[in-house]
């Protein structure tokens, strides 16, 4: 795929997330329900055999259950959550009694590790967009969004202009230190300007201070760079470049979303 298709699908993307995040508290958890759905049914691709689509409906179904739970216990008891811990203890293991399968153990970790990779994130931005006592949260994450984005761009093209010296060549020999620099630079630019902007547009509860922006775009960065390591520790354990082909040219949902 050419250049230009990759970045015409990359802006294409970012738009929608910027408009679904910033329009109003609905649309921002919407549209990450779905991206959370979405990494739910790549991740189960990529862990389990397409004979055990039952994995793939147990996997979603405790999914949003978390999520739900999560938003619940806000709106209705913060015990109410407790709930969900034999609820998902009975769904998990006991099918494995039914199965046949010869690594029940294996298929109740992969379950788990579901859930704890994608369900509790977005279970807590679900929590987050709705009962912060931060005004102006979504706000905060699309700034988030855009250092990553930032990170990742400025990595890849810096990487792609001088990258010469691996930065973890067993697990993403692409990866280089060079591009890893060039990508918290840019990330740091990005912080500046956001900080720039913010402080020359109104918006109530959102923070003026440079250090603050500097500091979050740091903590993006580093984050971005371990969640992209963590990510391609995945796939090459299994044998593949993408976790899908959601988005053309940038590979799968969970590729834009390792961070």
């Amino acid at each position: 795929m050419s250049l230009r298709q990759r970045v015409s699908s990359g802006i294409v993307f970012g738009i929608v997330m910027i408009a679904s995040t910033i329009l109003n508290n609905t649309t921002c958890l919407l549209i990450y329900i779905l991206m959370g759905i979405l990494s739910v049914k790549e991740l189960n691709n990529l862990l389990f055999s397409s004979k055990k689509q039952y994995r793939l409906v147990l996997n979603l179904g405790l999914h949003l259950l978390l999520v739900l739970f999560i938003f619940l216990s806000q709106v209705v008891d913060k015990q109410l959550f407790m709930l969900y811990i034999p609820i998902a203890f009975v769904c998990l293991f006991v099918p494995e009694l039914y199965t046949k399968s010869t690594k029940p153990f294996t298929n109740i970790a992969y379950s788990c590790l579901v859930l704890i990779y994608i369900g509790l994130p977005v279970g807590t931005i679900s929590y987050v967009v709705f009962f912060s006592e931060i005004e102006s949260v979504r706000f905060y994450i699309l700034s988030i969004l855009l250092l990553v984005w930032a990170n990742d761009v400025f990595a890849y093209f810096t990487g792609s202009a001088i990258g010469k010296t691996k930065l973890f060549e067993r697990i993403s020999p692409n990866k280089t230190w060079e591009g890893t620099f060039g990508g918290i630079t840019g990330c740091l630019g990005v912080g500046a300007l956001l900080c720039y902007v913010f402080s020359n547009v109104y918006i109530i509860g959102l923070e003026e201070d440079m250090v603050f922006w500097f500091g979050l775009a740091v903590v993006s960065s580093v984050s971005a760079i371990f969640g992209d390591l963590i990510e391609s520790l995945f796939k090459r354990s299994i044998g593949i470049k993408d976790s899908g082909h959601f988005l053309p040219g940038h590979g799968g949902v969970l590729d834009r979303f390792d961070a």
